[in-house]
């Protein structure tokens, strides 16, 4: 393996970095799912009044949404979602929840619980990558030469 120059060098500290950063994004996320969770959800209907054209195709739903008793009227909220033919779908919002308190965000069926798992299995995934660069770029060994004592300070013949 040759060794890096300086440019290489500065590279992989700048995506250790950023890898960093991305994973405490994705668990400061991920904890925040878990707590809203937790909350009540009030589910209602969710009436599209336009679609806003989005820059890699496709359009998101921004309309209004009515709680199934009545109690509460959100407009001019996003949906987390799509859809179904007509417009019209059902979807929950969580008055007391981090994330959703204060966005003008309602979420499908589907979409409330995806809060919780989705950046767990983003960020695994994006941690699973970058422990492959770091074992390609030789900043970890194999578990098994450490086993037999020859994990540190091992320098590959050539």
């Amino acid at each position: 393996m040759n060794r890096p120059n300086r440019l290489q060098r500065v590279g992989r500290i700048a995506f250790y970095a950023l890898a960093s950063l991305l994973l405490c994004i994705l668990a400061g996320l991920g904890v925040t799912g878990a707590i809203d969770s937790t909350q009540p959800v009030r589910w209602g209907t969710f009436t599209e009044e336009s679609c806003e054209s989005r820059a890699r195709g496709g359009c998101r739903s921004l309309g209004t949404w009515v709680s199934d008793d009545g109690t509460i009227t959100r407009r001019e909220v996003y949906l987390d979602g799509r859809t179904e033919p007509g417009g019209i779908v059902r979807a929950g919002y969580r008055p007391a929840g981090i994330i959703d308190h204060d966005n003008d965000i309602v979420h499908t069926e589907v979409g409330i619980g995806g809060g919780v798992w989705m950046p767990w299995v983003f960020a695994a995934g994006f941690l699973g990558c970058t422990v492959a660069k770091a074992y390609e770029w030789g900043h970890l060994r194999p578990a098994s030469l450490y086993a037999r004592g020859r994990g540190r300070h091992v320098r590959p013949p050539g």
